[in-house]
């Protein structure tokens, strides 16, 4: 007699479950109750640790998110300062030359990802080399729906 109404062990393991609004929670709970752990006896209120320097430059970066830029090609951010100097010296190349140059990162020299989708498919590579960055910015886009599609729960893993 065979079995029938119920699915093969393969045919479950390929699709996702579906998550409701309640394990959500529950992932949310623990992850807080884990967080919760972490921080007994820390010292809230210590000074912030410095920041990172340019690659480039040299130069402390700002805590501020839009003065600085994430290269996805080689991991590095770099100072507004030097992202903006680089445009102009390509533009000045585009100039001289009367023929469009690509955009490169200035640190490696790769070129700017040209859609968005191969921008993302960087960030993914980053990511999968343990790049805390990459990871940050992934999930900041899961969760926001920005370059991606919006998917709160791949934000938060």
């Amino acid at each position: 007699m065979g079995k029938k109404g119920k699915k093969s062990k393969k045919a479950q393991e390929g699709k996702q479950k579906k998550l409701t609004p309640k394990d959500i929670g529950k992932r949310l709970d623990a992850l807080v109750k884990k967080l919760e752990e972490e921080l007994k006896g820390a010292d809230l209120f210590v000074p912030l640790p410095p920041m990172e320097d340019c690659a480039i430059c040299c130069i402390r970066m700002s805590r501020l998110e839009d003065r600085s830029f994430y290269q996805a090609c080689c991991g590095k951010i770099i100072c507004d300062g030097c992202y903006k100097e680089n445009e102009e010296f390509v533009e000045k190349q585009n100039e001289q030359k009367k023929k469009p140059t690509i955009l490169t990162c200035p640190f490696c020299r790769a070129p700017e990802p040209l859609s968005e989708e191969e921008y993302v498919r960087r960030l993914e590579a980053r990511a999968s080399q343990n790049d805390p960055d990459a990871f940050h910015i992934l999930a900041s886009d899961y969760l926001n729906g920005n370059v991606v599609p919006k998917d709160e729960l791949r934000g938060l893993d």
